[in-house]
């Protein structure tokens, strides 16, 4: 009998040997791992991978909130020794927009939507690690993009997106996704100066004026004229730029439905056909014939689903490139209270 057992026994271990294993539970992917470790340079550089490998002050700003929501001080603090070193040589506190591997700086003129994301990231980042020296540099900045960068128009405040090229006779050459509204509520509740709230009102106010073409979009680059036209020298274009405008407006919290309205009705316009242009001409309506990056469909996405939050899914894989695992980065902060 026990012979019988044993011989059982040893059947059983060879069936248990021969069956098929279960495959392994996958890890759960750590997005902003994934991005360290292909966008962030060992010594803190962000690589813009669609742009040449340039750096520029908003690809080091957007590093810099996402290592601070992610809880990682060691990345953050080599990110921002390397744009405190390398980008922030101007006689001002703000950020030379464009840096080379060739030749380093390539363009000391600021970029406005950089020097708020820096200046966010320094302030978040500070009062979570208890930092005063980055909630000095963070007003430093902020000073500096108030005094200036705004411009008073007809009793509203207007903010340039750089401090040289954007004034002439023929007016104000504004850039919309350059108003992070995100940040200016950030700021509102640290500041006292009114700039942070007037800014907020005159970007929704001309949201609300620009809107050109069949679906009354706003192009990236604007015209302050009245009304406001597509600016001069640039593709009237709703585009890379701009389509950060339903994403900072959903980031800021509560945006009015008229806001969204243009942008809903543009992608919702593509679904049937399971596709989704990158950018749309607003002068010849035509629309790109390539369908539009990850990052690109995860703003739609949460523009479609408000005004219920977007359910929050796993992230399975970031884009191709710097700027559209960066928008889908982004998109994931819309209705997270931990932002």
């Amino acid at each position: 009998m026990a012979m019988a057992f044993k011989t059982l026994a040893v059947s059983a271990l060879v069936l248990a040997a021969m069956a098929p294993k279960a495959p392994p539970t996958p890890a759960a992917f750590d997005p902003w791992g994934a991005f360290k470790e292909r966008f962030v340079s060992a010594e803190g550089r962000v690589i813009d991978t669609g742009n040449q490998a340039i750096s520029h002050s908003e690809g080091q700003g957007a590093g810099m909130l996402l290592a601070t929501h992610y809880g990682d001080r060691t990345a953050f603090t080599s990110l921002w020794q390397w744009t405190k070193a390398h980008l922030q040589v101007r006689q001002d506190a703000l950020f030379a927009w464009k840096w080379t591997p060739e030749a380093g700086v390539a363009d000391t003129n600021n970029a406005t939507d950089g020097d708020l994301l820096i200046a966010w990231a320094l302030s978040r980042a500070a009062e979570r690690w208890k930092e005063p020296q980055w909630q000095a540099e963070s007003r430093r900045i902020t000073g500096d993009v108030l005094d200036r960068l705004v411009r008073r128009s007809n009793g509203r405040a207007l903010l340039l997106p750089g401090a040289y090229g954007f004034e002439s006779t023929d007016g104000l050459t504004l850039n919309l996704s350059y108003w992070v509204f995100p940040a200016f509520r950030y700021f509102q509740r640290r500041d006292s100066r009114p700039e942070w709230a007037e800014l907020d009102v005159s970007g929704r106010a001309l949201l609300k004026e620009a809107r050109f073409g069949r679906w009354s979009l706003p192009t990236d680059w604007l015209l302050l004229a009245a009304p406001p036209v597509p600016a001069a020298g640039f593709k009237p274009r709703f585009g890379y730029n701009a389509v950060r405008i339903p994403l900072y407006l959903l980031w800021a919290g509560n945006p009015e439905p008229d806001l969204l309205s243009p942008f809903q009705g543009y992608w919702r316009y593509f679904r049937p056909a399971s596709f989704l242009p990158a950018w749309t001409d607003v002068v010849e309506n035509s629309v790109d014939s390539y369908h539009a990056s990850p990052g690109i469909q995860a703003i739609a996405q949460a523009t479609l689903a408000h005004p219920a939050l977007p359910r929050r899914t796993p992230l399975a894989e970031l884009g191709p490139d710097y700027y559209s695992a960066t928008l889908q980065l982004f998109a994931r902060a819309i209705g997270d209270p931990s932002w």
